[in-house]
């Protein structure tokens, strides 16, 4: 019912899913910021970001777009969202937001299947 909280949220569940892989697989990390913060994660696990050079796969080219979208929706949030308390009212439509949760949520369950397989 809140566009904003949810956009809020989806941010908030790919940076938990982003800080478990990187303990899981690092064990520590104080890095607060997300581009970063997410980029380590995929590196953790293989994951290809746009920084990688070469020639991508079919499915290097999903996981950067992944990265791509996970960023996006956290500037998203940044303007739009709950995050960094804003003095007026969002203007983020509900479908726009529920994309954002769907998305997050996507990239966030890729990512646990694949901190699976790495186990």
């Amino acid at each position: 019912m809140d566009a904003a909280l949810l956009v809020g949220t989806s941010k908030d569940l790919l940076e938990a899913v982003s800080y478990h892989v990187i303990l899981k697989k690092m064990g520590t990390y104080k890095q607060k910021h997300f581009p970063t913060l997410l980029g380590l994660a995929f590196n953790c696990l293989g994951m290809t970001t746009p920084a990688d050079k070469g020639e991508f796969s079919h499915v290097e080219r999903m996981e950067s777009s992944f990265y791509e979208l996970g960023c996006s929706i956290n500037n998203l949030r940044n303007r739009e969202g709950t995050g960094h308390g804003r003095p007026f009212l969002p203007s983020i439509a509900d479908h726009e937001a529920t994309a954002a949760i769907e998305s997050m949520g996507m990239i966030s369950e890729y990512m646990m299947k694949k901190l699976e397989q790495s186990h």
